[in-house]
C-alpha cells in the first residue's frame, strides 16, 4: 500500500479529510521557508504552518541548543513538582506581559481557552460568558462553544449554553452598537467574562475599530468582568509587537497564548493578573486543574530560546516593513485585477478577499508549490502568515506565481 491507502485505512476522519479525489499531500521534512512531501516536491510556506513556525522550519538556533544539551530534563512530574525549564519560562513570558501576571501552561491553545474560561469563573462566581460570531477558539468542549464553526453543529448537547454571542465589529458604527449590546446583557445576566480575539484570524482576518477593544476594556474594568485576549495565532510577534492587544493601548485580565512559542512543540500558556489566577485555591491536598505534558521540561527548553529570540528582533526591519511591502504588492494587483476585493491584516498578518479563492488557493498549493490559508466562514479569505526570516526574493516569488494564476482566469 502506499502512503495515502495506508492513511485512509488507518486514520480516522476526525482530523483526516478522507475524500478519494482531495489531491493529499504528505510533508516529510522542512527547513527555512520550504517544506517537502515524500514525493520531495518542495513548496514554499506563506503560512508558517498555521502561525507555528515563526522562525522558519528547523532553527538553527534551537537546534544546535538541543545537540549541546544531550542530558536535558525530557518529562516532568507537571503538577506535583515544577521544572527549572518551566520556572524559567514563566519569568520570561511575565516580564513579556508584565510583572504583575501569572501563568499556567498547557499543551494547546483550546486547552488555555478552557482554563482561563475557568479562571474568570473561579474569580468572578458568575456564570455568563460573551464571545463573537466568526470566533475561533478551539474545538475542545468548552472552547467550541465559545467557537463559531460549522462543527459545533454536531456536539450541540455537549456544550455550554450560557454563552452571548455578539457580533464582530468591522467598523465604528458597527461597534457602538455591540458596546451598547453588551452593557444591557450584562445588566439582565451574571456574565463573568468577555472573550476576544484583538484581531480574527480564522474568521477572516477581521480587525475591529481602534477604540472596540480600548471601551471593552473600560466596561469589564468597571463592571468586574474579565476580559481575556485569544492571542494564540496573533501573540508572540506576528503583528508587528509581541502582542496584538499593544496595538489598542490595553492590558487584558488574561491572555491566552500557543503556536508560535516553541516553534513546533507542543506548549501554551495562559497569563493572568495575580489576583485573579489566586483564585485558584492553594490550601488543597491536590491541584484544581492537571495536565501529563503541562509546561513539558523540553518544550519549555525551546520556548525559552524563542523567547530570547523574539526579545532581541528588530520588528520593524523583519514584520512591519515585510508586511507593509506584501500590502504594496496585493494594493498593485488590486488596481489591475477586479478579483480581488479587499486587503486587510496587520504585520505578518494578511488576508485578500478574492473571488474563487478555494480554486486560487488549490492552484497555488498544486501546481505553484505554494501553501497559503483560506480563512472566513465561506473560505473567501486567502490568508498569508509567513516566517519572520522570509525575504524579499520569496515574497516576490509568491507574487509572481499569484499574479499568474490570476492571469489565467481572466
Amino acid at each position: 500500500m502506499n502512503l495515502k491507502e495506508i492513511a485512509f485505512k488507518y486514520e480516522s476522519p476526525a482530523m483526516f479529510l478522507k475524500i478519494r479525489d482531495f489531491p493529499h499531500i504528505f510533508l516529510k521534512k522542512a527547513k527555512g521557508v520550504y517544506f517537502w512531501d515524500t514525493e520531495r516536491k518542495k513548496y514554499l510556506d506563506m503560512t508558517s504552518f498555521f502561525g507555528v513556525m515563526n522562525f522558519g522550519h528547523s532553527p538553527d538556533f534551537i537546534f544546535k541548543d538541543i545537540i549541546k544539551n544531550k542530558e536535558i530534563l525530557i518529562h516532568g512530574l507537571s503538577d506535583l513538582f515544577s521544572n527549572f525549564y518551566r520556572v524559567k519560562l514563566a519569568e520570561k513570558l511575565c516580564e513579556l506581559a508584565g510583572k504583575d501576571y501569572e501563568v499556567i501552561f498547557l499543551n494547546t491553545g483550546s486547552e488555555a481557552i478552557e482554563i482561563a474560561l475557568k479562571t474568570a469563573y473561579l474569580y468572578t462566581k458568575k456564570e455568563y460568558i460573551i464571545s463573537f460570531k466568526n470566533s475561533y477558539h478551539g474545538l475542545t468542549g468548552l472552547s467550541l462553544s465559545i467557537t463559531d464553526r460549522f462543527q459545533k453543529k454536531f456536539f450541540l448537547p455537549f456544550l455550554y449554553k450560557k454563552i452571548k454571542t455578539l457580533p464582530f465589529p468591522e467598523n465604528e458604527n458597527q461597534a457602538e452598537k455591540i458596546i451598547y449590546k453588551i452593557k444591557k446583557i450584562i445588566r439582565e445576566f451574571p456574565v463573568s467574562t468577555v472573550i476576544v480575539e484583538p484581531i480574527q484570524v480564522r474568521g477572516g482576518i477581521n480587525i475591529p475599530p481602534p477604540f472596540f477593544l480600548k471601551d471593552l476594556y473600560e466596561i469589564c474594568k468597571k463592571e468586574g468582568l474579565i476580559l481575556i485576549l485569544d492571542e494564540i495565532f496573533t501573540g508572540l510577534g506576528r503583528t508587528g509587537k509581541i502582542f496584538a492587544f499593544e496595538w489598542f493601548n490595553i492590558k487584558p485580565d488574561i491572555i491566552c497564548i500557543g503556536k508560535g512559542i516553541a516553534s513546533g512543540f507542543p506548549l501554551s500558556a495562559c497569563l493572568g493578573k495575580k489576583e485573579i489566577m489566586e483564585a485558584w485555591k492553594k490550601d488543597l491536598e491536590e491541584t484544581l486543574h492537571a495536565s501529563t505534558f503541562g509546561g513539558h521540561p523540553f518544550s519549555s527548553f525551546i520556548a525559552i530560546k524563542v523567547l530570547d529570540k523574539l526579545k532581541k528582533m528588530d520588528f520593524e526591519k523583519e514584520i512591519i516593513l515585510k508586511g507593509d511591502y506584501i500590502f504594496k504588492k496585493f494594493y498593485e494587483l488590486k488596481e489591475k485585477y477586479k478579483i480581488i476585493k479587499n486587503i486587510k491584516g496587520k504585520g505578518l498578518l494578511i488576508g485578500v478577499k478574492i473571488e474563487k479563492a478555494k480554486e486560487i488557493w488549490k492552484e497555488l498549493l498544486y501546481k505553484e508549490k505554494i501553501l497559503t490559508i483560506l480563512e472566513g466562514k465561506n473560505f473567501q479569505v486567502l490568508a498569508l502568515s509567513p516566517p519572520f526570516i522570509i525575504d524579499y526574493s520569496k515574497i516576490d516569488e509568491f507574487f509572481e506565481k499569484f499574479e499568474k494564476i490570476i492571469k489565467r482566469r481572466l
